[in-house]
């Protein structure tokens, strides 16, 4: 998953940075 969080944080960020569970 590459997707920008738009949180400021590198389109690298994976679901282990969201709150997703």
């Amino acid at each position: 998953m590459a997707l920008p969080s738009g949180r400021g944080l590198p389109s690298v960020i994976s679901a282990d940075d969201l709150p997703r569970n």
